[in-house]
């Protein structure tokens, strides 16, 4: 309110303050002041990380993405009774990855291209079967990490963040949105990998950024059960809940 100091100036006060006392004071003192400056700094470390996290955030949401499900192309009717079930297997794409070779670039122009082989494959077993219905599996280390290994910070292309929050579900999303417009029905499974574990133990056992990568791209094609994206209905995701999938 009107009148009152902002904490970094009751901080600097405080600071003056500390800095005056005689250096004889009781040791039990000089620790209180030590632990004092010490928790100050923490406390402006962990203000400034919000912020980052904070505009980060924002960033996601500046612009809105158009995540309307497509209309499944027309089909040719096929000259037998078989029906198919189709199956894209998406594993280790282990996001934010950087090497000579391999990027975000990349892996969103891989995925494309693996699209694309998947529309070609289908049309040709249509000419024999009925093919209205895919089983996506995402079989884990989705995302690279960033602190699994000391020198994994210096072998990345962008934040764990970004890797789980942005890039990667976006790049999952496009993915399945294409898919949805080559099959009447889409069924996506996921589990989490090794590369979404947290190092620091003790932790949740739900704790993945897998998990998280998966589930934020989940909520980006589908909405959320209150607010449902048009067309969702023919896709099939539910939340995963184990390190498993029995498929049926």
């Amino acid at each position: 309110g009107e009148g009152v100091l902002p904490m970094s100036a009751v901080d600097e006060a405080l600071r003056e303050v500390v800095a005056d006392v005689p250096r004889e004071l009781p040791a039990d003192v000089r620790e209180v002041q030590r632990m004092y400056l010490d928790e100050s700094k923490k406390r402006r470390r962990a203000e400034a990380l919000e912020s980052i996290l904070v505009d980060a955030v924002r960033q996601c949401y500046a612009v809105k993405p158009d995540l309307k499900i497509p209309a499944t192309t027309p089909r040719p009717k096929p000259k037998t009774d078989t029906v198919e079930v189709h199956l894209a297997h998406v594993s280790d794409l282990q996001g934010g990855k950087l090497t000579p070779t391999f990027n975000v670039a990349v892996l969103a122009a891989e995925m494309d291209i693996y699209a694309a082989k998947i529309e070609k494959l289908v049309a040709r077993s249509r000419a024999a079967a009925t093919v209205d219905e895919l089983v996506i599996v995402l079989g884990g280390d989705l995302v690279e990490h960033e602190s699994k290994h000391p020198a994994q910070w210096a072998q990345i292309e962008i934040s764990l963040f970004d890797q789980a929050i942005r890039v990667v579900p976006a790049i999952i999303a496009r993915f399945v949105l294409r898919m949805a417009r080559l099959f009447p029905r889409v069924r996506v499974r996921y589990i989490p990998g090794n590369h979404g574990t947290v190092k620091k133990s003790p932790a949740h056992p739900r704790t993945n950024w897998d998990q998280v990568a998966a589930e934020v791209a989940r909520l980006m094609v589908m909405g959320t059960d209150e607010f449902p994206h048009p067309g969702s209905e023919r896709i099939d995701w539910p939340l995963s809940e184990s390190w498993y999938v029995v498929e049926r």
